[in-house]
């Protein structure tokens, strides 16, 4: 026998999504004893766990084709795309999201921005289950990207097009210069006196009738200089 101390660390344990996909699930198994349930992919990445919900009649599927008529489907904390929402309805079948609410923010966000035309990035493997789930909510459109190498070639190929986001890269050259004066000596001080003249020439000019668009564009102007 060996004489070991074990410490178990104070934030151990399944994350706030796993704890409430594993809780979820197990609810379910109780309250339906009758019915067979399933989760879409293991619902955690952890073989004791996922043997010991097998043991509570609760089983891992990998397609909704195996899914047994009148079962349960638990859809796990990673969250899955559109698609598989609509093949649920379609297919009549019940379930209840464990999607990790975080998750489903990303999610929610994605189709947003994807309905406005933005084009969509995702920083992660390309083959994880969560990011599978979230590149599903814009037609599965999404640029995915694992390394730096992978990043720079969609901002060259997909971002940085003639006559796009020339705005945007004159406002980092522009903060790339302010930093530089903020830490040039006394740059706080001067800094804060350029503010109290960009507050006192917007007071000056709403005095004087100007249009927030006009006041914005004397503010912008005196900044440039």
């Amino acid at each position: 026998e060996i004489d070991m101390k074990v410490v178990k660390a104070k934030s151990a344990g399944f994350c706030f999504g796993v704890d409430n996909a594993v809780n979820t699930a197990l609810k379910v198994a109780e309250e339906n004893p009758y019915r067979n349930i399933a989760t879409l992919g293991e619902l955690i990445h952890n073989a004791n766990v996922v043997s010991d919900l097998r043991s509570k009649g609760i089983e891992p599927i990998q397609s909704l084709d195996e899914m047994q008529s009148g079962g349960i489907l638990i859809i796990r904390s990673h969250g899955v795309g559109k698609s598989v929402y609509e093949d649920l309805q379609l297919n009549e079948i019940d379930y209840v999201d464990a999607t990790c609410p975080y998750v489903k923010s990303i999610q929610n966000k994605v189709e947003k921005y994807y309905k406005k035309g933005y084009t969509i990035i995702i920083v992660g493997d390309k083959n994880h289950p969560e990011v599978i789930g979230v590149n599903g909510w814009c037609e599965d459109c999404a640029e995915i990207v694992n390394t730096r190498e992978e990043a720079a070639k969609i901002i060259s190929e997909k971002l940085l097009q003639p006559n796009m986001w020339q705005d945007k890269l004159y406002q980092i050259s522009f903060i790339d210069k302010l930093v530089g004066w903020l830490r040039g000596p006394n740059g706080r001080e001067k800094f804060r006196s350029v503010l109290y003249e960009v507050a006192q020439r917007a007071y000056r000019s709403a005095q004087n009738g100007g249009t927030q668009a006009s006041i914005a564009s004397h503010i912008r102007t005196y900044l440039k200089q």
